[in-house]
C-alpha cells in the first residue's frame, strides 16, 4: 500500500442546517477548532440538495425551523439515498458537547475514507496485473506465429498461422478498446446515446460477428432473444453483450456451447451469456467484466454473476447516470 493513500489528509464535511443566520456563524465559530468543511443550509429543502452534492460526515439540524422542522427533516434524510447513513445531531447543545460529537463523526469518516481509499486501491492493482497479463497472451502468440508464418511455404499451414495471428490482433484490438472504455467512465466521459434500441436485433448482430471465430474454436453458439425494444444505447448494448461472448469464447473448449439470452422483465430485459466453460462468473478481476459493469451502470442497469453465466438486466428506459449523455 502507497504512503501517499495512508497519509493523504482527509477534511470531512459538516452540514449546519439553521433559518437563523447569525446562528449559522455561530456553529462555523464553533466548529473552527476541528479541521472540518462547514456546508450551510437554511431551510430543510436547501439541506436535501446539498446532501444530492457530497458526502457529509454529520448534520447539525436545529430542532426549531418553519415549513420543514429539525425531525422532519431527518426522517426525510433517512428516507433518501445519499441521507439513509448520514448521522444527525440536533442544536442547539452545549459547546463542549456539540464539539466532541463532532469531532467523533469526524474521526469515523476519516478512517471510512481511508479504508474505501485502500480498498480502491488494491482493486485498481489487482485490475493492472489482469490487464497484463491479458495483454501478454495475444502479443506473445503474435509475435511467435509471425516468425513461423515466415518461415513457412505459401500453402495450408500458413493460412492457418496467419489466421491465428488475426485472431490474437482482434483480442489485441477488443482489450485496448476495453481499457479505452474503461477511461472514459472512470472520468465521466462514457457517451451514453439513448434510443429506442430493438434487442433481438442487437444480439443477433453480435452473434454473427463471433460466428467465424466460434466455428474456428469448434464452440457452438446458441441464440435464444425475446426481448422487443427498449430505450437505451443501441452501441453500449452491442458492446456489453460483446465483451461477455468475448469473454465466454475465450474460456469455452472445443466441443462447448454458449448461450445467448434475452428476455422482457416487468421493468426492463436481461441479457445473459452462459458457457459450458470455466464461466467469466468465476474471473470477477478481468477487464472485459470490469468494462461491462461500468457500460451497465452508465444505462442504470445491473449486472449479476449465476453459475458459468453473467446476466444483465436493462431498464426499459434506461437514464444515462454519470456518463455523458447525448439524447
Amino acid at each position: 500500500m502507497s504512503e501517499d493513500v495512508n497519509n493523504a489528509p482527509i477534511r470531512p464535511s459538516v452540514l449546519v442546517v439553521d433559518d437563523t443566520p447569525a446562528k449559522l456563524v455561530a456553529t462555523r465559530a464553533v466548529l473552527l477548532p476541528l479541521d472540518v468543511d462547514v456546508v450551510e443550509a437554511a431551510s430543510g429543502a436547501e439541506a436535501l440538495e446539498r446532501v444530492k452534492q457530497r458526502p457529509f460526515a454529520v448534520a447539525l439540524i436545529d430542532v426549531q425551523m418553519p415549513q420543514v422542522d429539525g425531525f422532519q427533516l431527518a426522517r426525510r434524510l433517512r428516507e433518501s439515498p445519499e441521507g439513509a447513513e448520514l448521522p444527525v445531531v440536533f442544536v442547539p447543545l452545549e459547546v463542549d458537547v456539540l464539539r466532541q460529537r463532532v469531532r467523533a463523526f469526524a474521526e469515523l469518516f476519516r478512517r471510512h475514507a481511508r479504508h474505501e481509499a485502500e480498498v480502491s486501491e488494491r482493486a485498481e492493482d489487482e485490475l493492472v496485473a489482469s490487464v497484463a497479463h491479458e495483454l501478454r497472451a495475444p502479443v506473445t502468440s503474435i509475435v511467435g506465429w509471425t516468425v513461423l508464418a515466415r518461415r513457412l511455404p505459401v500453402g495450408r499451414e500458413r493460412d492457418a498461422a496467419l489466421e491465428t495471428v488475426e485472431r490474437n490482433a482482434r483480442l489485441l484490438k477488443r482489450l485496448v478498446e476495453d481499457l479505452n472504455d474503461m477511461s472514459r467512465s472512470k472520468n465521466g466521459r462514457l457517451r451514453v446515446e439513448l434510443r429506442d434500441v430493438a434487442v433481438d436485433d442487437a444480439l443477433r448482430a453480435v452473434v454473427a460477428t463471433f460466428a467465424a471465430e466460434a466455428e474456428q474454436k469448434g464452440v457452438r453458439l446458441e441464440l435464444d432473444v425475446r426481448a422487443g425494444t427498449i430505450r437505451a444505447d443501441a452501441h453500449r448494448v452491442r458492446q456489453i453483450t460483446s465483451r461477455l461472448l468475448a469473454s465466454a469464447l475465450d474460456r469455452t473448449p472445443r466441443g462447448g456451447t454458449i448461450f445467448v439470452t434475452a428476455r422482457r422483465k416487468e421493468d426492463g430485459v436481461e441479457i445473459g451469456v452462459r458457457d459450458t466453460g470455466d464461466g467469466l462468473a468465476r474471473d470477477g478481476a478481468r477487464l472485459g467484466l470490469t468494462v461491462v459493469e461500468r457500460l451497465v451502470a452508465a444505462l442504470g442497469g445491473s449486472l449479476r454473476a449465476e453459475g458459468t453465466g453473467v446476466f444483465v438486466v436493462l431498464p426499459a428506459f434506461a437514464k444515462a447516470g454519470a456518463a455523458e449523455r447525448h439524447a
